[in-house]
């Protein structure tokens, strides 16, 4: 499987199920552009999704994807990222 590839969700020893508390508004956000995702796939040359799952397809491409790019991103100085205390904090 190629590494940018969208998986399909279904439950097998390389796949595991992540769930994550998010504002409605970053759920609505992430839902509209995998529904875009899913409506540009459907007159794609790669192929079509599977009919079942095609949302769950989405969503997954574009949170590997951002998670990724982020992992990436930090993995040389991965401090810089980190939450900072302030002196509210203290």
């Amino acid at each position: 499987m190629e590494e940018e590839s969208i998986m399909v969700p279904v439950l097998s020893e390389s796949l595991r199920i992540l769930t994550v508390v998010v504002p409605s508004d970053f759920a609505d956000r992430l839902e509209l552009h995998s529904l875009k995702m899913v409506e540009a796939f459907e007159n794609h040359p790669a192929g079509m999704l599977d009919d079942n799952n095609k949302l769950m397809q989405a969503q997954s491409y574009v949170l590997q994807t951002s998670v990724n790019n982020y992992l990436e991103m930090v993995e040389h100085d991965g401090e810089i990222y980190l939450p900072r205390q302030t002196d509210a904090d203290e």
